[in-house]
């Protein structure tokens, strides 16, 4: 008789376990950390303005210029440099949930052309 409930109960566990009737967007996605907008790949701006979003609930911000001379900073989107040298640039945004975990974006990446 304990077998029959096993094979009762497996149903159950492989749907529930496998995010079936969860609304969860983390549950079957992933964490996601997207810059959804930036400057084009080449510019003769030296400002640049980032939007990013993030599927994680209550995520907190780090941003971050891989090359730039200032530190990581705390951030919401949008994101604003004004400034930048002519050259190369990549930017970062780091996402935090509220467990500590981090995730972190894909590079933007664009270059600053002399005006």
């Amino acid at each position: 008789m304990a077998l029959n409930k096993v094979f009762l109960l497996l149903p159950f566990f492989l749907f529930y376990g496998c995010g079936g009737g969860n609304d969860d967007p983390l549950c079957c996605s992933g964490p996601e950390v997207l810059v959804t907008s930036g400057p084009e790949s080449t510019t003769t701006s030296t400002d640049a303005t980032f939007e990013f979003t993030s599927n994680i609930t209550d995520a907190t911000y780090t941003c971050w210029l891989v090359n730039g001379a200032d530190p990581a900073e705390s951030c919401i989107s949008p994101h604003s440099y004004t400034g930048l040298e002519v050259g190369s640039h990549a930017f970062v945004v780091i996402a935090q949930d509220g467990a500590g975990n981090t995730y972190q974006s894909e590079n933007w990446v664009w270059e600053i052309l002399q005006d």
